[in-house]
């Protein structure tokens, strides 16, 4: 194990490394296929991990869980628990995703973090060797959409955002029948998203939960007390971790617009 970072260490070294990145060129993604046994690591054990972790051990018989990561050992049990029926043995546990990538024997990371986490993981994966699947989006930001393409080009890496819909059987039928011309020519795509969602009452800042390593999960994110909405499920709604209903189930909708319209270039 390694010892906690330094915040103000972690973010001179990450802003260096990508600002590295940001001088590679146009990208391809690259990876050749393994035949024996996968090594995946699984860094953010909340809720949409556990659906990657059913999908995992019941449907993919060449894959190993080698470790659960994350800042809450809670989250941590209920993963090691769900493995526990589907592997003879059992994952290493940590807090510190730097553990993860500096083991060799992992090959790939499943990154299911707060959006704040998705660019600095996914390139310091890539640079330790590791492929990766990351949670839509794929960036907090714009520019680090563009940082992790390069990485993937300069580091020979898979790179694969969590956009589920696009595997759907009910998905691939609408494509077809669209490039069919079941209603002809598209000129236009509206994508929308409507959620139920409860109006959060302020509540004072506090400590954080015993045994949570809130420095680490706060990370590049600017330095705040912690508050129980800017944590588990609602950190969603800030702007420092998240993108808002934009980046949550709507980045599918805007994926299924696109899609359909067989957009190319980016829209102004």
């Amino acid at each position: 194990m390694t010892s906690q970072p330094n915040r103000r260490t972690f973010l001179k070294t990450s802003t260096s490394m990508l600002t590295l990145a940001a001088t590679l060129g146009p990208v391809q993604l690259f990876g050749a296929e393994k035949e024996e046994k996968l090594n995946i690591a699984l860094i953010g054990c909340g809720s949409i991990m556990a659906g990657h972790t059913n999908r995992l051990v019941r449907d993919q018989q060449n894959v190993h869980v080698a470790w659960l990561c994350d800042v809450d050992p809670a989250h941590i049990e209920e993963k090691a628990n769900l493995l526990a029926d589907f592997q003879a043995t059992a994952p290493q546990r940590t807090t510190d995703y730097r553990d993860v990538l500096k083991d060799k024997n992992v090959d790939a990371v499943i990154i299911a973090t707060p959006h704040h986490w998705h660019c600095p993981m996914a390139v310091e994966a890539m640079a330790e060797g590791k492929d990766v699947y990351l949670e839509k989006p794929i960036s907090h930001v714009y520019d680090e959409g563009h940082l992790i393409k390069a990485a993937a080009e300069k580091y020979q890496r898979i790179v694969q955002q969590g956009s589920q819909m696009r595997s759907s059987p009910v998905t691939a039928e609408a494509e077809k029948l669209l490039r069919e011309g079941i209603i002809g020519d598209i000129k236009v795509a509206r994508a929308w998203t409507a959620e139920l969602r409860t109006v959060l009452k302020p509540v004072p800042d506090s400590e954080p939960p015993a045994g949570i390593d809130y420095d680490m999960w706060l990370g590049p994110a600017p330095e705040r007390p912690f508050n129980e909405h800017r944590y588990h499920l609602t950190w969603r709604l800030f702007r420092d971790y998240g993108n808002g209903e934009i980046g949550d189930d709507g980045i599918h909708d805007l994926d299924m617009a696109t899609w359909g319209l067989n957009v190319t270039t980016l829209p102004k």
